[in-house]
């Protein structure tokens, strides 16, 4: 079942344990992380990196993974690990990712912290 990254953490913090996460760069290792993840009746975070984005694109990955999400018998997020692009963030967010992480960390401290702080804005209906 396709979770956000919220509501992961909040079912392992409720049963005090830790949230899994892995970074998958196809189906093989996704499947195996998610059926580890049924055997062990836990939540999980599949995770792309920028290597996996480059060799396979967003919406490849967003169609594979959110689809095996969506199939798994427990709470999985997929999750776009440490973008540097905005453009790779928004893509992420359209293509149905639960979760994304910002890495400003190579920017100035106070660049760093004015992306970091970026609120999103829906289009809305139809835009």
């Amino acid at each position: 079942m396709l979770c956000n990254l919220k509501e992961a953490a909040r079912i392992a913090i409720a049963e005090n344990s830790g949230l899994p996460a892995f970074n998958v760069f196809g189906y093989e290792d996704a499947a195996a992380v998610i059926n580890a993840a049924e055997r062990m009746n836990r939540p999980v975070v599949l995770m792309t990196n920028k290597v996996a984005v480059a060799h396979m694109g967003i919406p490849v990955l967003a169609g594979m993974l959110l689809e095996m999400a969506r199939r798994s018998e427990v709470p999985t997020c997929v999750h776009l690990d440490h973008a540097t692009e905005l453009a790779d963030i928004r893509q992420a967010v359209d293509s149905g990712y639960t979760s994304v992480m910002i890495d400003g960390s190579q920017l100035p401290f106070d660049e760093n912290v004015a992306v970091t702080r970026l609120r999103w804005r829906s289009p809305g209906p139809g835009g």
